[in-house]
């Protein structure tokens, strides 16, 4: 999952599988043939594809299904590709710096778990998130096991645990100076424009009041 300064993701997910008999491998080709696919034609192939993140936008979502050729014709990928909304949820700590925290809400990655926030992962699985580059002070829950780099986060099965990730992005202080002339010259220019109105109506009034006088 890649988020971005929103707090939004854009998500791929990866599922492998085999197709252990001859009608798993037609009903995977007869689908791969189709235009207009929903998930629920594929979940037969394996009980791990699903939606990880449950605020996707359903206008979003490609579905990829491909062979794995370099391992045989029995084995299948499918791919999910979509936009997921609010999965972090931002908070000023001060006019500078911006706090991202992980809604734990969003995730959907065990349909048997009770606990908010938890994460299974199983055996050759692994979960990636991508944050902006500019993030700093990036705090992890597990934070054993997890590998860093470049701030790309790489967790690997088997791990069940429930997760939290929280961040910071900080503006540069040119940024903030620049942001605060534009605004400056915005409230100056709706200022001038509101003196130039009462200016006006003011001068309307007095020759109103000067031709009711003659």
């Amino acid at each position: 999952a890649k988020i971005d300064e929103t707090g939004n993701a854009h998500v791929i997910e990866t599922s492998a599988f085999t197709l252990d008999t001859q009608a798993e491998l037609a009903a995977f080709q007869y689908q791969q043939t189709q235009n207009q696919q929903k998930l629920t034609d594929w979940i037969k192939f394996s009980k791990n594809i699903h939606y990880h993140f449950n605020s996707l936008d359903a206008s979003s979502v490609k579905i990829i299904p491909t062979k794995d050729l370099t391992k045989g014709s029995k084995f299948a990928i499918l791919s999910l590709e979509y936009d997921a909304n609010n999965i972090f949820t931002l908070a000023k700590k001060n006019t500078r710096t911006t706090e991202y925290s992980l809604d734990a809400n969003r995730l959907a990655f065990s349909a048997s778990s009770t606990s908010r926030g938890e994460i299974t992962l199983g055996n050759n699985m692994k979960f990636v998130m991508e944050l902006p580059s500019d993030a700093i002070n990036i705090k992890t829950v597990p934070s054993a096991g997890v590998e860093v780099k470049n701030n790309v986060l790489t967790w690997s099965g088997p791990i069940t645990s429930t997760w939290d990730i929280s961040f910071e992005r900080e503006k540069s202080l040119s940024s903030e100076v620049n942001e605060f002339f534009i605004q400056a010259a915005q409230d100056l220019t709706q200022s001038f424009s509101i003196i130039l109105l009462t200016a006006f109506a003011i001068i309307a009034a007095y020759f109103v009041i000067i031709r009711s006088k003659k």
